[in-house]
């Protein structure tokens, strides 16, 4: 093969090498133009008008095109996606907001409950209609709606509670009780006493006001014992229709002088 062979088949393979370069890097309507010229060892050095930008161009259009594709592909992709059935929420911000004050407690309400000295204790709320009594039963004198002075207590073993130390100036009420039209005519409780000599009382029967005067008493000394219980009755007058009845107790003395177990009354 001569010189000039070879010189030729340099030559083309040099402008090949050139158009293949310069097509990866520009568009083919804003190639730049190429100078090769040979050196020493056949080492083709190539010189491209706006070198200093030709690496930074081919990078940077490699990652627009890259880009480009990526969009086109996630477009169709969320173009081909069955809709949700839930809509989307925004993500939480990984900053948070102002710390919200925490509600202090609340006191929880708690029943007033009588003790063994109020006055005018009520066993019924406001809001609690007061039940109809029936004044020819049983009344249990521990039912009271209200009191003065008396406490509460068991009657011994019986399992019974009863109305107990019931001294001068102490009470109970009961309300709303039911006479009818015909009218009662004895008063009858369940009482014990184990006071002192010398100790006794009365227990009064009056309607719909303290300060009314008594309807029917009777007196009551020592029975033989807190807990021995005898049935003592009393006449009483003008007992008809519906009414408030307080039990009220007086004596001479400032000791305890009866015990309550129950209390009814007759025609």
């Amino acid at each position: 093969m001569n010189d000039r062979t070879t010189d030729q088949r340099q030559r083309q393979e040099r402008a090949g090498f050139v158009n293949a370069f310069s097509r990866r890097v520009w568009q083919p309507d804003e190639r730049p133009q190429v100078v090769y010229r040979m050196v020493a060892g056949g080492v083709a050095l190539v010189v491209v008008s706006g070198a200093v930008f030709g690496i930074g161009a081919m990078t940077s259009y490699q990652h627009k095109r890259s880009a480009d594709a990526e969009r086109k592909r996630n477009m169709a992709m969320s173009q081909n996606a069955p809709p949700s059935s839930h809509p989307s929420s925004p993500p939480p911000s990984p900053f948070p907001g102002p710390a919200q004050p925490k509600k202090a407690p609340q006191p929880k309400k708690v029943p007033h409950r009588p003790g063994p000295h109020d006055s005018g204790s009520a066993k019924h709320d406001g809001n609690t209609p007061v039940p109809q009594r029936d004044a020819y039963s049983t009344i249990e004198a521990e039912s009271y709606d209200e009191k003065s002075g008396v406490i509460t207590e068991a009657a011994g073993g019986s399992g019974r509670a009863e109305v107990a130390g019931a001294r001068n100036g102490d009470w109970t009420l009961y309300k709303s009780v039911e006479f009818g039209s015909s009218p009662a005519t004895l008063f009858t409780a369940q009482v014990a006493s184990g006071a002192g000599d010398g100790v006794s009382g009365l227990v009064e029967v009056r309607l719909d006001n303290r300060s009314n005067a008594p309807i029917g008493n009777f007196s009551l000394s020592n029975t033989g014992g807190w807990q021995t219980y005898r049935e003592v009755s009393a006449n009483v007058r003008g007992l008809s229709g519906r009414h408030d009845v307080y039990l009220t107790f007086t004596s001479g003395q400032p000791a305890d002088f009866v015990n309550v177990d129950s209390f009814s009354f007759t025609h």
